[in-house]
């Protein structure tokens, strides 16, 4: 179980979806096929700007809307080079 949940928090760190069933042997693949689905058919690209620090490094991040209901699939922070 604790590989399971490793796996779940670095989908989780990433940005991507981690799927699991449980313990019961799998009766069908259809509920696994129809998440990445409707997750790829809603894809948006988002671009954003950063201020550079003296040293490279990540920067957190945040990602919220207005619409109620919304979820997002994203990194918890970016690469940001140091400043020039």
């Amino acid at each position: 179980m604790n590989g399971q949940m490793g796996i779940a928090k670095l989908a989780d760190v990433t940005g991507g979806e981690s799927f699991y069933q449980g313990l019961q042997s799998a009766v069908s693949f259809k509920p696994y096929l129809e998440s990445p689905q409707r997750i790829f058919y809603n894809q948006y690209l988002l671009s954003f700007a950063t201020v550079p620090g003296k040293k490279a490094g990540p920067q957190y991040i945040k990602v919220s809307t207005g619409i109620a209901g919304a979820e997002f699939a994203t990194a918890d922070s970016v690469w940001v080079p140091a400043a020039r």
